[in-house]
């Protein structure tokens, strides 16, 4: 674009070898563009009339992109670094990989327990507006249970038992091996049951330092998640549906009734007679298991995608990805009437529903973060946590017709800022901007607001309260 009249910017040319561009750099005569497709496409820009592809760095999956002297910084799941000693063929020189949290999830006396990839973390909750980590175990967790002071964590083939009476000294003190991969676990009476890729494994728990695999039953196929209620374990699989299994004798598991509620099957979550499926494109279909050995589809709601599901009380909390935005929209639905779901708030970008805890609801956004139940529906209570240095908001006020957000952040970033009501509703956006490392003001547009209060969220997310209160 040529932009030496800003007011009438012009197209002088471009290049098709980009498919899903999400940030841009430039160094000298070269563009970086992060492409959702083909990492990092370079760019030659010398005759901006005629840019040229002339070589590309890494994989797909890239949304940011900067450089800074002769390194090349990309990010997406993991950072990245590129040394630039040829621009035009960026060679890879390290990467840093952020622990990815499970969507898993335990609360207890002032703790969340969560379940990362290469480990275990524990959260201080006691003061929603400083949650910080305490401590934290190197032992993986693709799912997490909590009884008593052991977290029971499956990860990969193996299955752990974690000690957490000293919340800041969690250690691993039990382990066996489960011959598949696990997604999924739920505890019975002294048994944990998880779900894997191809089986469900029963292990005996009954000693929390020497758990014991005792049954499997091996008729499942991608199993994606698993809930427990007395004797019967509830299975949910990919494409196959929902497989139901009596487990009164550990060691012998039997299947005694399954459903195919959707195409596909991704959460499950029991509430009274009846289990809650995430189904994808689908929504929730809810699945009538009053008799396990006939479990019948009685009803669905489809105004939003669901891949995950959590019963709490008299409430079910869906949420969704979005391969367009990367967001994770939230729905609270009252299930007053089990098939006539009634939605009662929506977060564009809630995360993914953890645990609820009384009327606080712990949710996955880039960390963890903290909503409460209220008249209105759903509030964030928190700036939340995030793992590792993250921008800090100080002070949220009115200003005339604005909202005026101060914040800090320790490094460069690229940030976006979102004004909402007390129902979740979007109010105001500030499109992704990048920020130097220090203290900064940005404004969000009031004008017209009832008065109330507001609060601010953020991608990435920052620490700190962001509620705001209009009063004139």
């Amino acid at each position: 674009m040529n932009v030496s009249s800003p007011s009438t910017p012009f197209e002088v040319g471009s290049c098709q070898s980009v498919v899903e561009a999400r940030d841009v750099a430039l160094k000298d005569d070269y563009a970086y563009i992060a492409d959702d497709w083909f990492g990092v496409v370079v760019m030659d820009i010398s005759d901006p009339s005629n840019p040229a592809q002339v070589g590309n760095a890494g994989s797909g999956g890239k949304r940011s992109v900067d450089v800074a002297d002769t390194f090349l910084y990309t990010m997406g799941d993991w950072l990245h670094v590129f040394g630039l000693g040829d621009r035009r063929h960026p060679e890879e020189l390290g990467y840093y990989h952020p622990p990815m949290m499970s969507g898993s999830c335990a609360i207890s006396g002032g703790y969340a327990f969560a379940g990362t990839d290469i480990g275990l973390i524990v959260v201080s909750v006691s003061d929603l507006t400083e949650m910080h980590e305490v401590g934290s175990c190197t032992a993986g967790a693709t799912d997490i249970a909590l009884r008593g002071h052991y977290v029971y964590a499956p990860c990969s083939y193996g299955f752990g038992v974690v000690d957490v009476s000293d919340p800041l000294s969690p250690s691993r003190v039990g382990f066996c091996m489960l011959g598949d991969i696990s997604e999924g676990v739920a505890l019975g009476d002294s048994v944990a049951v998880v779900a894997a890729q191809n089986s469900v494994r029963i292990v005996d728990i009954s000693d929390p330092t020497s758990p014991t695999v005792i049954g499997v039953y091996d008729s499942v196929f991608q199993a994606q998640a698993i809930a427990v209620r007395d004797s019967l374990a509830f299975v949910m699989q990919g494409v196959r549906g929902l497989v139901v299994l009596d487990i009164s004798d550990p060691c012998r598991p039997v299947r005694v009734g399954q459903v195919v509620p959707a195409l596909f099957h991704y959460d499950i979550a029991l509430l009274g007679d009846y289990a809650y499926v995430a189904a994808a494109d689908s929504g929730l279909v809810i699945v009538d298991v009053t008799d396990p050995a006939s479990p019948r589809v009685a009803g669905c709601y489809t105004a939003g995608r669901a891949d995950f599901v959590l019963a709490q009380g008299k409430y079910i909390y869906i949420a969704g990805r979005q391969s367009q935005t990367g967001q994770v929209p939230l729905v609270m639905l009252d299930v007053t009437d089990p098939l006539s779901p009634v939605e009662v708030a929506q977060c564009d970008d809630g995360g993914i529903p953890c645990v609820a805890d009384g009327s606080l609801l712990y949710v996955e956004r880039y960390g963890l973060h903290v909503y409460e139940q209220s008249g209105y529906g759903l509030e964030e209570r928190s700036g939340g946590y995030t793992r590792g240095p993250a921008a800090r908001m100080l002070s949220t006020f009115s200003l005339g017709e604005d909202v005026a957000v101060d914040f800090f952040t320790p490094s460069e970033t690229v940030m976006d800022f979102r004004l909402y009501d007390i129902a979740g509703k979007r109010i105001a956006q500030l499109p992704h901007a990048r920020y130097e490392r220090g203290q900064h003001r940005v404004f969000l547009s009031a004008r017209g607001l009832a008065l109330g209060a507001y609060f601010v969220k953020s991608t990435p997310p920052m620490n700190g309260a962001g509620k705001v209160v209009i009063c004139k």
